[in-house]
């Protein structure tokens, strides 16, 4: 039979040099599923059975209370911070709860993402670099990425791969010449406007219901005509702005420019009129085009003697992270590709280029006033 002296022996014996942990005196062994009081050296109290203390032992060698195991006592946000910057990452977030609660981080390939302080001393890391981990181990020769765009009657064009991040060129079936990474490919095996048809086909609505959805959303469809999903229709936005989209974009939650402002947006508009600094909005460049053609919009572009001074970028949440409202994963490939083209045209041309991310969105006054001291 075991007493609580047999007990103690028994912790003792299981990790000699590592238990920090005595039963409470005032306390009787009553059986292996009955909670115990027990006394760590940190002098906390704490409730545990026989089996469980016997189960983690022999998973971790030693035994600790709560508090120290979860890292509560020894970590503060100082200590917390140097591990990051120790992995070539910086913690964004101000302030630390415990190992368990979500911290927003830079990630050492760039990335801005949530992690728990347990997971990221696990080696854990953002969803980037975990999909480029599993790449490392799944990864196709050229040959094999070949064959595999073949298989759908596709022709890949690029003559080098790296990983599935790399953005390959490739032939659709259709003739149409597009880009996509093979992660993305892998998902939709065609090009932009294929997908675009296919989702046409399979969501083909008649005009009462595009008007009554329409209407449904506290807006008025002025068009008299429908086509299809990818077809721009003319309405009255719910703000009372005049606008056009088509109903693909209207479906995913898209409206006017002036509702889809963003907050950072506003804030910036609302500096620069203060300031009496002239700007233009949705600003483009002819030159500045995506690799399918498309000139790229600046969200300002500020101007000193009908001179342009400076552009401004407010990068939103979407921009360093997949957002189902946004796109998901294939437009956040694709916004990150622009960016990547928008930073490599302005620094070619000497344009000074202003990015703001969303987690600085309180500090846009302060960041704007250092930036544009030549207003």
């Amino acid at each position: 039979m075991i007493t609580k002296d047999s007990f103690n022996k028994e912790l003792k014996k299981w990790c000699p040099d590592n238990f920090l942990v005595q039963i409470r005196e005032d306390q009787e062994y009553k059986g292996i599923k009955v909670k115990m009081k027990f006394v760590c050296e940190c002098g906390h109290e704490f409730k545990d059975t026989r089996k469980n203390v016997k189960k983690f032992v022999r998973r971790h060698g030693l035994f600790k209370c709560p508090i120290c195991r979860d890292g509560k006592r020894t970590w503060n946000y100082r200590g917390v911070k140097k591990q990051f910057e120790e992995h070539g990452c910086e913690l964004l977030s101000n302030k630390y709860n415990d190992i368990f609660s979500k911290l927003k981080y830079r990630c050492e390939c760039g990335e801005v993402a949530k992690i728990s302080f347990n997971n990221f001393l696990k080696g854990r890391r953002c969803k980037k670099c975990a999909t480029k981990r599993q790449a490392k181990s799944k990864r196709f020769s050229y040959k094999e990425l070949k064959l595999h765009f073949e298989k759908y009657e596709c022709v890949l064009l690029s003559n080098k791969y790296k990983d599935v991040h790399s953005v390959l060129k490739f032939k659709c079936s259709c003739g149409n010449i597009d880009y996509k990474t093979f992660h993305a490919f892998n998902k939709s095996p065609r090009c932009t406007s294929c997908g675009i048809e296919a989702r046409t086909k399979t969501k083909r609505h008649d005009y009462d219901y595009i008007r009554t959805y329409f209407k449904d959303h506290g807006c008025e469809l002025l068009s008299k005509d429908y086509q299809n999903a990818k077809t721009k229709l003319k309405y009255i936005c719910e703000c009372g702005n005049v606008s056009e989209t088509t109903f693909d974009h209207f479906y995913q939650g898209c409206r006017c420019p002036r509702c889809s402002e963003s907050k950072g947006e506003r804030m910036i508009s609302k500096f620069l009129e203060d300031k009496n600094i002239y700007f233009e909005k949705e600003f483009t460049i002819s030159d500045c085009v995506s690799q399918n053609g498309y000139a790229l919009r600046f969200d300002f572009a500020l101007y000193k003697n009908n001179e342009l001074i400076y552009l401004i970028e407010y990068d939103g949440e979407q921009h360093f992270e997949p957002i189902n409202h946004f796109g998901g994963e294939d437009s956040f490939e694709q916004r990150v590709r622009n960016d990547k083209i928008k930073n490599s045209f302005c620094k070619e041309r000497g344009i000074n280029l202003i990015r703001i991310p969303y987690w600085d969105f309180d500090n846009i006054e302060k960041i704007l006033n250092k930036k544009l001291n030549r207003f």
